[in-house]
Order: C-alpha cells, then sequence, then structure tokens
C-alpha cells in the first residue's frame, strides 16, 4: 500500500511539473492529418487602427488555445496572418524552423505567435499585449 501511495505520489508531481512546464497553454499536434483540402492559411484584416503591428500566428483548426489566441486577437480589432500547419505546406515548413529554439522533450507545439519580430510559444495574453506595445 505504501509502494502505491508513493508511485501515485511520484505521477501526481510529474504531471504537476509537466504542467508547469507547458503551462498549460500549448496544444500537441494530432497525430494525424484530416485531408483538409484548402491551402492553410488565412487573413483577419482588423481594423485601420491595427495597421502597425505584424502578426502572424502558426494554429491547428482542433486548438482551443489557438482559437483563444486568434479571438484574443480579433477582440481587439489586430490584424493577423493565420498558418494552420495541418494543412498549409508552408506553414509547416516555417513553424519547424522557428520551434526548434523552443524544442523541448521532442515537443513540437501551437499556437507559435509572432508580434512584431517577438517569438511567443503558446497563448499568453499578457506576452502579447507586451509585443503589441
Amino acid at each position: 500500500m505504501k509502494n502505491l501511495l508513493i508511485i501515485i505520489l511520484l505521477f501526481l508531481c510529474g504531471y504537476l511539473a509537466y504542467q508547469k512546464y507547458t503551462a498549460g497553454n500549448i496544444c500537441t499536434l494530432p497525430a494525424r492529418f484530416d485531408g483538409h483540402v484548402d491551402n492553410g492559411v488565412s487573413v483577419y484584416q482588423g481594423s485601420s487602427q491595427s495597421s502597425q503591428n505584424e502578426v502572424i500566428i502558426y494554429t491547428t483548426s482542433s486548438c482551443p488555445n489557438c482559437k483563444n489566441a486568434k479571438a484574443f486577437l480579433e477582440n481587439r480589432g489586430i490584424s493577423y496572418t493565420n498558418y494552420d500547419i495541418q494543412v498549409s505546406a508552408e506553414g509547416r515548413e516555417r513553424h519547424e524552423v522557428l520551434v526548434k529554439p523552443f524544442r523541448k522533450n521532442g515537443q513540437i507545439g501551437v499556437p507559435l505567435i509572432i508580434i512584431n519580430g517577438k517569438i511567443i510559444y503558446g497563448f499568453s495574453a499578457n506576452e502579447m499585449v507586451a509585443a503589441l506595445q
């Protein structure tokens, strides 16, 4: 019984450390491609006042944090270019190059956001606000 409790405690500590490591803001990529046929690139025009910001976001259609990041930008009227890396070969290639410095334990995730040249790995409203200023 004591050994079982120790194993459960170790597992729980490992899980909590992983959650802290990813900050709960990164979606891992799905294991397979769903066959979606468009080119995977979309542009949100935003409002005219946001034109000074250059924003590129790499996402997948199934990632809730990707949806949150796009909604964050849209709610502020900020233009962005979105690459769905499940369907855009160009987006996948760019994402692969950009994610290399952030790769830990072989994980590649989304969203990956570039705001005015600053790379933000995962959805963080605070980091996005700082990069937009």
